[in-house]
C-alpha cells in the first residue's frame, strides 16, 4: 500500500476558493494566544541518519549535509513534532548542478503515512500552523526572488480513519503586494497574518508591516 500523499498542487487550488482578507490591527493579532503547536524532541540518531519511529515503520533518514561529488548538499532536517497532530516535520533537501531545492513532509506517528506539502517554488513551503483544535493547516511561502509576495494555503484536517484523505486542500491566496513574517490563530476560523512590504530590491531593509485577518468560510 501506498503510504506517500501529496498535497497542495497550484491546479488543486486553482478550482478551490480563494482566501479574503480585511484588515486588521496588531491589537488583535497581539491578542490571539500563544500557543506551542510544535516541539522539538530529541530523535535517535545516527552519525549519518536521524531516526524516526512510528507506531508502524522506523524511517532511517540520512542527515542533511555536504556529500561532495554528484550528491552535494542533500538530506533531510527534523523541524520539529506536533503534539496534537501526532505527526513529524521534516524537510528534504537536494543540489541539482548548483540549484538548491526542498519540500516539507509530514509523517504521522501513528499511520506512517508521509504528507509531501507541494513547494510552491525551490524551497520548501514554511511548517504550517494548526488552528486551534487542529481542524485546519495554514502555510505560507514568500518568493525569494520577488519581494512583497507571498502564497498562503489553507489545508483541512479529516479523521485519521481515512489516512489517505487526512489532509485536503481547502482554500489559498496569492499576492504580490506584501509577504508573511507569521500568522497566528485565534480559533479554528479565524487566522491573523503579519504582512510586510519593503522597498523594492532591499529585501533586508526596513519593513513596513501591516494586519490582516482570514475568516474560513
Amino acid at each position: 500500500m501506498n503510504k506517500e500523499v501529496v498535497v497542495g498542487y497550484a491546479e488543486t487550488y486553482e478550482k478551490l476558493p480563494k482566501l479574503s482578507f480585511t484588515t486588521s490591527s496588531f491589537a488583535e493579532y497581539d491578542g490571539c494566544p500563544a500557543i506551542e503547536y510544535m516541539v522539538k524532541p530529541t530523535l535517535k540518531t545516527s552519525k549519518t541518519h536521524h531516526i524516526i519511529s512510528t507506531r508502524r515503520k522506523q524511517f532511517n533518514l540520512r542527515k542533511y549535509k555536504d556529500y561532495g561529488g554528484n550528491d552535494g548538499f542533500r538530506g533531510y532536517e527534523f523541524l520539529g513534532f506536533y503534539p496534537r497532530l501526532k505527526m513529524f516535520a521534516i524537510t528534504e533537501s537536494s543540489t541539482t548542478e548548483h540549484l538548491g531545492f526542498s519540500s516539507l513532509v509530514l509523517i504521522d506517528s501513528l499511520s506512517s503515512y508521509q504528507y509531501h506539502v507541494v513547494s510552491i517554488g525551490d524551497g520548501a513551503v514554511e511548517a504550517p500552523i494548526p488552528s486551534a483544535q487542529s481542524k485546519y493547516l495554514v502555510y505560507f511561502y514568500n518568493w525569494p526572488y520577488e519581494d512583497n509576495s507571498c502564497f498562503i494555503g489553507l489545508l483541512k484536517v479529516n479523521h485519521l480513519s481515512k489516512p489517505d484523505k487526512m489532509l485536503v486542500e481547502k482554500a489559498s491566496y496569492d499576492t504580490r503586494k506584501w509577504a508573511v513574517e507569521s500568522i497566528k490563530w485565534l480559533d479554528d476560523e479565524i487566522f491573523y497574518v503579519k504582512a510586510f512590504t519593503v522597498k523594492p530590491h532591499q529585501r533586508q531593509g526596513r519593513r513596513l508591516y501591516q494586519y490582516l485577518k482570514g475568516k474560513i468560510e
